[in-house]
């Protein structure tokens, strides 16, 4: 029996396949410039932020949220989260905010592995 994931994969050729590809592919295409524009505010504010989770993995579905970590700041800063949720205000697309200070070591690599600088989102958005 297939996953979610196998079902919004672009492998299918049912209509509800091509259905959840095209949903997915909107929501990416959605997604992206927005986490671009969140990265940038954090940026224009002195904060290093990437983007981490399926959406700079490349495995963003039609129900996937963004995820972002903020390299810098304090325990427990409310600021940048206010930024990246200014962001992705009314858009409907959901958004995580992890700060690195508040976070163990471990979990800070891992989150780090594989994410994404402003310049790389920008890079990945134009290419669409």
């Amino acid at each position: 029996m297939p996953g979610a994931g196998d079902l919004a994969g672009t492998g299918g050729s049912t209509a509800l396949h091509r259905l959840l590809a095209r949903r997915t592919a909107e929501r990416r295409a959605v997604a992206l410039p927005l986490a671009l524009r969140a990265l940038d505010a954090l940026a224009a504010r002195g904060y290093e932020g990437r983007l981490t989770g399926s959406l700079a993995r490349g495995t963003f579905l039609d129900h996937s949220d963004v995820d972002i970590i903020v390299l810098d700041g304090p325990r427990g800063a409310t600021e940048p989260l206010a930024i990246v949720e200014e962001a992705f205000a009314g858009a409907g697309i959901p958004v995580d905010v992890v700060l690195a200070a508040d976070l163990a070591p471990a979990d800070r690599q891992r989150m780090l592995e594989g994410s994404l600088d402003a310049p790389a989102v920008r890079a990945l958005a134009e290419r669409g």
